[in-house]
C-alpha cells in the first residue's frame, strides 16, 4: 500500500533479511542509533554499542573506526582540557571527567570490550546524521564534539559526498576484513540540524542518502533502512515530533521501530518481540492498591509469563525483570 487518500504510507522493503533472535549487534551513529540500540536491548537483543558514544558525521564515524580497528591507545597528550574538565574529541561529552585518569581508563576498557567481540558480531547499525564536521585547527584533525570550545578553534567543513564515501568504504572494508560474515544496515537519522540552516540541512541529508547508495553498491553485505523517508514523507506531520519540532517523537521511533522489525527479523525473533511488549507492558503498570486481587493477579501472570519465556529462549538473560517483579510486588 503506498498511501490512502488522507495519508501516505511507505512500502515493505522486501529485502528479504530476515534475523533470528539470537543475533548479536552494534549500533554506531547520532543519537537516533541510541534509540534503535534501546529498542533491541529492551527486546533481548544483544547489543554492543559503539565506544565512542554519539557520532554525527562520516568522517569522524570512519577515523572512530580506523582507531578501532587499529589498535590505538590513547593517551593524555590526545585529551583536551577546558573548562575544568578532560576531554577527548574523539568521543561524546558523557565521557569527559575531571580526572584524566579516570577518562582513560573508561575509554580503553570500552575500547577493548568493542574489540574483543567485533570478530563475532553478526549486524552493524550505522546512524548519519550530518555531513558536517569540524577539524580542530591546533592539531589539524576531525573531531567528533566540539565539548563547548570556543568556535575559533574550529573550521566547519561539510564533507565532499566522495571524500564520505572514501572515508566510510575504507572503515567497511577494515570491519569486513575483521569479520567477513558481518551484515551492515545503514541509515539517515531523520533529526533535523537546522543550526546548519534549512537549506544546508537539506543539503546535508541529500548528500548523506547518496553516499549510503554508493555503499550500498560497493558492498553486498550493506543494507539500506529508510528511517529518514519513513519520518518525512510517512508521518510528515508535527504530532510525530518532539516539543522541539526536529527531534522525532516516541511515538514516531517506535513507529520507525515497528518497520525496521517487519523489514529484519525472522517469525520467532518477530514472536519475541511481541512476547517482551506485553511483558513489559505489565510490568509498567501502575499499582494504586497493592493488596488488592486484581494486582496480586497481575502478579501471578507476570512470574507465569516470564517462566515461560525463560523456558523458550534459555540463552536469554531475564535477571531485570525478575529484579522488577520483586521490586513491584514483593518490597516493604
Amino acid at each position: 500500500m503506498i498511501g490512502s487518500p488522507d495519508r501516505t504510507v511507505f512500502p515493505h522493503a522486501g529485502n528479504g533479511l530476515r534475523i533470528p533472535y539470537s543475533a548479536s549487534f552494534y549500533t554506531a551513529g547520532s543519537c537516533f542509533a541510541e534509540a534503535l540500540s534501546q529498542h533491541l536491548f529492551q527486546h533481548k537483543f544483544n547489543v554492543l554499542n559503539h565506544p565512542f558514544g554519539i557520532v554525527f558525521n562520516p568522517i569522524s564515524m570512519a577515523r572512530q573506526f580506523e582507531l578501532l580497528l587499529g589498535d590505538y591507545t590513547y593517551t593524555l597528550s590526545d585529551l583536551i582540557y577546558h573548562d575544568g574538565m578532560f576531554h577527548s574529541p574523539d568521543h561524546h561529552g558523557q565521557y569527559s571527567n575531571a580526572e584524566p585518569e579516570a577518562l582513560l581508563f573508561r575509554i580503553h576498557e570500552e575500547l577493548q570490550a568493542a574489540r574483543n567481540n567485533i570478530s563475532r558480531l553478526n549486524w552493524m547499525v550505522l546512524t548519519l546524521g550530518s555531513s558536517h564536521y569540524y577539524v580542530y585547527r591546533k592539531r589539524q584533525t576531525p573531531v567528533a564534539n566540539c565539548h563547548k570550545i570556543p568556535n575559533s578553534e574550529f573550521e566547519k567543513i561539510r564533507a565532499r559526498l566522495e571524500d564520505s564515501v572514501t572515508a566510510l568504504s575504507h572503515a567497511i572494508q577494515g570491519l569486513l576484513d575483521c569479520n567477513p560474515t558481518l551484515n551492515i544496515i545503514i541509515t539517515v537519522s531523520p533529526v533535523r540540524y537546522l543550526k546548519d540552516g534549512f537549506v544546508e540541512n537539506s543539503r546535508s541529508k541529500a548528500s548523506l542518502l547518496l553516499c549510503c547508495e554508493q555503499l550500498c553498491c560497493r558492498f553486498p553485505q550493506v543494507h539500506y533502512f529508510p528511517s529518514y523517508e519513513i519520518f518525512m514523507d510517512d508521518l510528515r506531520d508535527y504530532r510525530y515530533a518532539a516539543d522541539d519540532l526536529v527531534h522525532p517523537s516516541k511515538n514516531a521511533v517506535k513507529y520507525i521501530w515497528s518497520y525496521f522489525e517487519r523489514n529484519f527479523f525472522d517469525e520467532k525473533a518477530t514472536q519475541l518481540i511481541r512476547k517482551m511488549e506485553s511483558l513489559q507492558q505489565l510490568l509498567n503498570h501502575r499499582i494504586l492498591h497493592k493488596d488488592s486481587d486484581q494486582v496480586w493477579m497481575m502478579k501471578d501472570k507476570l512470574i507465569q509469563m516470564l517462566e515461560q519465556l525463560k523456558q523458550e529462549y534459555p540463552l536469554l538473560n531475564f535477571e531485570s525483570e525478575e529484579h522488577l517483579i520483586k521490586e513491584k510486588f514483593f518490597r516493604d
